[in-house]
């Protein structure tokens, strides 16, 4: 996962992730990521979340991602109006397969954000 852009707007994380070997073929509209971090206060858990429907493969073609294959590479990029990148700061990053499984990391962002720096 990169930082691909940092805006007033929405700041855009970008992920580039496959399935794992076996698994069954899943259409993106089932699959949903979240993060999780502090408020700027600190007194608060804020949530950013969507799914992976607007995964593309690797060529930028959006009709390939409906279903996510295994073997397969894709790229998401995730819009932040919550859990903005901040330094020095770990949020973390959840994926979820609706009916299936899920897992996690640690989102960890450097001393100072920059485009293109990679935090995963």
């Amino acid at each position: 996962m990169y930082i691909h852009s940092l805006d007033d707007d929405a700041d855009r994380l970008l992920l580039y992730f496959k399935l794992a070997p076996g698994s069954e073929t899943i259409d993106s509209n089932n699959v949903n990521w979240t993060i999780i971090c502090e408020s700027d206060s600190g007194d608060a858990t804020e949530f950013a979340d969507g799914d992976f429907s607007s995964s593309t493969d690797m060529e930028g073609n959006d009709d390939s991602a409906r279903e996510l294959i295994a073997g397969e590479t894709y790229q998401l990029i995730l819009q932040l109006q919550e859990c903005r990148p901040e330094p020095s700061t770990d949020h973390i990053f959840i994926i979820s397969v609706q009916d299936g499984g899920s897992t996690y990391e640690n989102i960890q962002y450097p001393n100072e954000i920059n485009e293109g720096e990679v935090i995963i």
